[in-house]
């Protein structure tokens, strides 16, 4: 009986015990997965921690370079190379700077048709530069593979590492196919600049090309080197940019209208830019106000009075640029006045206008635009429209930058951008060879862990058998000495009063002895019972029922007191340390009950800080502690508590009674 009850609180599992620390556990668990499987897939593959670093450089390179620009689709789309039977054909076209310059860099920037994806642009190509016309020692700047590589119309750039040359050529090494003729093969180019001194010479130079179709507007050869392609206005986005400056208005587009820039003293400069407008209230027209016919002159006279052209295009419409600056490069050249003259104006909503977003005046030290006062023949003033707008290094909705600089940022950030797309590549690669190995060694920690959780149980259950045996020695040995001995008691007083020759006086004696040991023996086993159903750890306010119900069946024949100082509601206990108080506070009453011959017990249990203190106080007749004492008693209670960390106390005076007491940690 007493093994199944014991077998039955084996067998409850921890889950019943502390389910909340299981939740607990797995909350914890989900959170760290993340953190734990990327630490895990770094372990098991290294290449990975390499590839996140280069990718963080990656990211912060990205920072610092332009942001991302829409592509425009200008009405010059470029330079279209002459057909090919087949795609490794040799193609190429020249710049012909007009002299020899050092060059910085040369940008190409590919040809684009309705949409941001570049038109023609060879998958291999070759870009050198050289002293003469017919490359005879040519030096190759930079040779690109793209095969594999996502379509970008972002610029290409070559180093041009100060070589001193005058002609640039660029070679398509593999042609692609015509969209609409798969058997023809071809090569096409948005823009060629070369870039020295930090302005592009290749702008208006001359071009060279064995073969090229021809087909205006979109494409022609001097549409290489016009300053017209896909990336638009090099600016930087910002938020209230005015729209420039605005002539009057006029019903007529035959009419003269013209603004110009002073300067204080001469200026050396070399490059004039036209930067078109797109005011925020015209969003589907770009290119605002500028003019169908005009003229660039500058003069060295402040009246303007003999004036040198830099451009003419009065006699022929030109081409609406959109949102593409228009440039103007000649020799250096000093100037007090840059004047341009619009004869054909714009239609705008049947009226006629002439605008501008900018103009720019590059010398040496770059633009000097800034330096220069306005002036006109006539004007709109409005909030967003003014002169002072013309000069004030804002256009294409945003802050004019650098050109040279721009283009190559973007040129880096497409190569960077291609490097984070190889990178993912690799990192996808490098997780699922992580990924397999964390999978093996899953199945290998699962194993282990299964073996390993089979040793857990076995080992458990060897001691929890362990556990049980003990208890059954422990109730043998609770059986043998309170029940067993009384049995005995009982078996030997029932065999004098059979033998007695005395009369009844001494079988009253006999029987009154025999209900006493028969009530303790009953008392004894229902205290094991009761540890034995108690559970491993059973609160102390049971305890506390089972003491007083030991006094109340020990000390029948005496006034006995219980009193409780603090309580005990909340705690629990282990089952071993009820039973060994139990069976103290038992032997201490039993104790009292046989050989003290006192009238009074005091029971006093005192909650402490770190556990309880149990005295048992008699007014009996007490003893010398000094002498020696017979019997098992005082022994069997040092014993437990001993087991239980407690101190025991003996004080007894012969004649003024004993107090044992017990102190004993809960923890």
């Amino acid at each position: 009986m007493f093994e199944g009850l014991i077998l039955g609180k084996a067998d409850t599992s921890w889950w019943e015990v502390n389910p909340a620390l299981l939740r607990i556990g797995v909350l914890i668990g989900l959170m760290l997965w993340p953190a734990c499987r990327l630490c895990a897939q770094s372990w098991l593959n290294p290449e990975l921690v390499n590839i996140r670093r280069l990718q963080e450089d990656a990211r912060r390179e990205l920072a610092v370079l332009p942001q991302d620009c829409a592509a425009q689709t200008p009405v010059h789309a470029g330079f279209h190379s002459g057909f090919a039977p087949a795609a490794d054909a040799a193609r190429w076209v020249q710049v012909d700077l007009g002299m020899e310059y050092p060059v910085d860099g040369v940008v190409v920037v590919p040809a684009t048709l309705g949409n941001e994806m570049p038109y023609g642009f060879p998958q291999r190509f070759r870009i050198e530069v050289g002293r003469d016309l017919l490359m005879s020692e040519p030096e190759t700047l930079f040779e690109s593979s793209e095969a594999g590589a996502r379509p970008s119309v972002y610029p290409r750039y070559a180093d041009g590492r100060k070589v001193l040359a005058r002609y640039v050529r660029f070679t398509a090494l593999s042609l692609v196919p015509e969209p609409r003729q798969k058997a023809r093969f071809i090569f096409c180019l948005g823009e060629l600049m070369v870039f020295s001194g930090g302005r592009n010479v290749a702008l208006g130079a001359g071009v060279l090309a064995p073969t090229s179709a021809e087909s205006h507007p979109a494409w022609a050869v001097q549409h290489l080197v016009d300053g017209c392609h896909a990336m638009g206005i090099p600016s930087v986005p910002a938020s209230n940019v005015p729209n420039g400056w605005h002539s009057g208005i006029f019903k007529s587009p035959e009419q003269i209208s013209w603004v110009q820039l002073e300067f204080a003293q001469p200026e050396s400069i070399r490059e004039i830019r036209l930067v078109p407008a797109h005011p925020a209230d015209y969003p589907d027209r770009a290119g605002f106000g500028f003019p169908i016919r005009f003229k660039v002159e500058t003069s060295l006279d402040e009246d303007f009075s003999s004036p040198n052209p830099v451009y003419d295009s009065s006699e022929r419409d030109f081409t609406n640029p959109e949102d593409t600056p228009v440039g103007f490069a000649f020799r250096e050249r000093e100037v007090r006045v840059v004047r341009v003259t619009a004869s054909k104006l714009w239609e705008r909503n049947r009226d006629y206008v002439f605008a501008l977003s900018e103009i720019q005046v590059f010398s040496g030290e770059g633009n000097c635009a800034s330096k220069a006062k306005v002036s006109y023949s006539d004007q709109t003033v409005t909030s967003r429209w003014g002169p002072e707008f013309l000069v004030d290094g804002k256009g294409g909705r945003g802050v004019l930058v650098d050109e040279y600089q721009w283009l190559v940022g973007l040129a880096k950030k497409r190569v960077i951008q291609n490097q984070m797309e190889l990178l993912l590549d690799l990192k996808q690669t490098a997780e699922t060879v992580a990924q397999k190995r964390l999978l093996v060694g899953g199945v290998v920690l699962g194993v282990l862990g299964v073996a390993g959780a089979l040793g857990a149980v076995m080992h458990s259950r060897r001691a929890r058998r362990k556990e049980i045996a003990s208890m059954r020695d422990q109730i043998s040995r609770d059986l043998h000495d309170e029940i067993g001995s009384s049995l005995c008691s009982i078996r030997l007083i029932s065999e004098m009063a059979g033998n007695n020759q005395q009369g009844a006086s001494t079988d009253k004696e006999s029987m009154a002895e025999i209900r006493a040991l028969a009530a303790e023996s009953t008392e004894a086993l229902r205290d094991i019972v009761w540890l034995v159903r108690a559970g491993d750890f059973p609160s102390c306010v049971t305890l506390l029922e089972q003491m007083r119900r030991a006094a109340a069946s020990l000390l029948v024949e005496m006034e006995w007191k219980f009193s409780v100082v603090g309580t005990f509601s909340d705690e629990r206990a282990p089952l071993d340390l009820h039973r060994d108080v139990l069976l103290f506070f038992r032997e201490a009453l039993h104790n009292v009950a046989r050989h003290s011959r006192a009238t009074l017990v005091e029971i006093a249990l005192d909650r402490t800080e770190s556990g309880f203190r149990l005295s048992v106080r008699d007014n009996g007749q007490g003893f010398d502690t000094k002498s020696p004492v017979t019997g098992r008693g005082f022994q069997n209670m040092r014993e437990r508590a001993t087991r239980i960390s407690g101190e025991l106390s003996i004080q007894s005076l012969v004649g003024e009674g004993t107090c044992i007491g017990l102190e004993v940690p809960l923890k």
